[in-house]
């Protein structure tokens, strides 16, 4: 996790994980959403909510699971029109607190999951900056609006068509 301030900050200290789960709820005020919109380069957050569950497992590792809703403002790569799309996405992942590892630092554990498990940087684990990440990896990369899903696929006009082989304008010139 970044050092950096984040725009929605739920840390959870270290200290309070044990192996019953703690579970955290995350709502993005006005404020929040306006400033993650501007860091994620989206028009706008409309609403944000997350729910984050951490509980420690044996070798000083955090399983982190949690959901998140959101509905956001996005703008058609097709019409190029702002647009307001629903993103839902479930998670899991895993961290851990051992001390001295760090980013490609190897680790003696046995998950289910082949991620291995990312270093929490400082005494508190920040909730609201997994769902703001989560969030960003469960955008669609090229949003279409709903009215250009309904016009179907974009397909080429171009007035040429393509050569079935680039190497065709070569053949008969190379001996």
């Amino acid at each position: 996790m970044s050092s950096l301030p984040n725009e929605l900050s739920r840390p959870v200290p270290l200290s309070a994980l044990g192996l019953d789960p703690i579970e955290q709820t995350v709502i993005a005020s006005d404020a929040e959403r306006a400033a993650l919109a501007k860091r994620f380069d989206l028009p706008a957050i409309n609403s944000l909510a997350g729910r984050v569950t951490l509980v420690r497992q044996p070798g000083r590792i955090i399983r982190v699971e949690g959901d998140l809703k959101a509905s956001v403002r996005r703008i058609c790569v097709v019409t190029l029109e702002p647009f307001d799309q629903v993103v839902e996405d479930a998670f899991v992942l895993y961290l851990t607190d051992a001390p001295g590892v760090g980013p490609g630092d190897e680790l003696d554990i046995a998950l289910d999951d082949e991620d291995a498990p990312e270093p929490v940087e400082g005494d508190t684990v920040d909730c609201g900056e997994i769902v703001a990440q989560h969030l960003t990896l469960a955008l669609e990369p090229f949003p279409r609006s709903p009215e250009a899903l309904a016009a179907g696929p974009v397909t080429r006009t171009d007035p040429e068509p393509a050569a079935a082989n680039p190497f065709t304008a070569l053949r008969g010139k190379i001996r």
